[in-house]
């Protein structure tokens, strides 16, 4: 009804027109301009009633006029060079003779789900996961540094405690209480993590993890624990080298060292960034003066067991929980 209420609006326009002989008097009467007016009269006189019917709007640019090939180009782009952004690319693009504004570009990456530079960075490590490819110096460096594991992907374990990474970090001091090391290992199967803290970087601590928690968790399970990492990061040297040594070989455990390493084992690494940021630096400061090792173990106790029970993304989980790759 409406539609047909507009003809014959636009009709009566064009006959007010006619009888006043003035056709900028007819505009100002009907409240329409000049050019809308000669546009009815075309339309009418080409083709009649059914030329003064309404048409929808004729967009001035189609929403994706990026071509496909393009459009391939651009993700092909962003996933070599993963920790660039849109304007690094539009460069790119430009240089092969294919001009597209970096807001376009962003769209692109966002509708294909590689917005950000965190997305970017993992999607080639979901295809290298899927199916062995090829991997630029750049995009390695790139997923390393989001995922320090992926360092060790040479490092193939076919089931829990056949390859264990150890390591000792310093993780901060409370008032009273002075300097706290953690030390760590973590199972290079699924990233399952133990970890004791202690006054010490040196071995007899790293001995003490070995003997009241890893050992026996592996027994209880009646998994063999067959090799141990270490790095030269670890600072077991000197005398004390020899008693961590000498305790591996009273437990038939191999261990590997690599004691000029000057990056910390991946697995190690990636333990260290995680517990850092959401425990040490959120929990030092909260505690009194004074406090005792044997508390902060505690609350890190329960965060662990919280940690190895969530699920993790990229090498070498995938996707699944520590602990679930062990249990199950």
């Amino acid at each position: 009804m409406s539609e047909v209420k507009e003809i014959l609006r636009r009709i009566s326009v064009l006959q007010l027109a006619e009888s006043l002989g003035n056709v900028s008097a007819a505009c100002r009467k009907s409240g329409i301009s000049r050019s809308q007016y000669y546009e009815y009269k075309k339309r009418f006189e080409a083709q009649g009633i059914e030329g003064l019917q309404s048409h929808p709007p004729i967009a001035r640019s189609h929403p994706d006029t990026t071509p496909h090939d393009v459009a391939d180009k651009i993700r092909m782009l962003a996933l070599s060079h993963p920790g660039k952004g849109p304007n690094y690319l539009e460069l790119l693009l430009k240089s092969d003779g294919n001009r597209v504004n970096f807001v376009t570009i962003q769209k692109i990456l966002e509708r294909e789900g590689l917005g950000s530079r965190h997305d970017r960075r993992v999607e080639p490590e979901k295809q290298w996961a899927e199916a062995p490819i090829v991997l630029s110096t750049e995009q390695i460096a790139c997923i390393e540094r989001l995922n320090p594991e992926f360092r060790e992907r040479h490092c193939k374990s076919a089931r829990p405690g056949e390859s264990l990474c150890q390591g000792v970090f310093f993780a901060g001091s409370c008032a009273g209480t002075g300097r706290m090391y953690l030390h760590v290992v973590v199972d290079a199967y699924c990233s399952y993590s133990f970890g004791m803290l202690h006054s010490s970087k040196y071995p007899e601590a790293a001995i003490s993890l070995l003997h009241e928690m890893v050992l026996p968790f592996y027994e209880k399970r009646q998994l063999l624990v067959s090799s141990i990492i270490t790095t030269g990061a670890s600072g077991y040297c000197g005398d004390r080298r020899c008693r961590y040594g000498h305790y591996l070989k009273l437990h038939g455990i191999c261990e590997e060292q690599n004691p000029g390493a000057e990056v910390e084992n991946g697995f190690i690494e990636r333990f260290r960034l995680t517990v850092i940021k959401e425990f040490f630096r959120r929990r030092l400061s909260e505690y009194a003066a004074g406090v005792s090792i044997a508390a902060v173990q505690r609350d890190f106790d329960q965060w662990l067991y919280a940690y190895n029970r969530r699920p993790r993304q990229g090498y070498v989980n995938n996707g699944k929980a520590p602990w679930g790759q062990i249990a199950g």
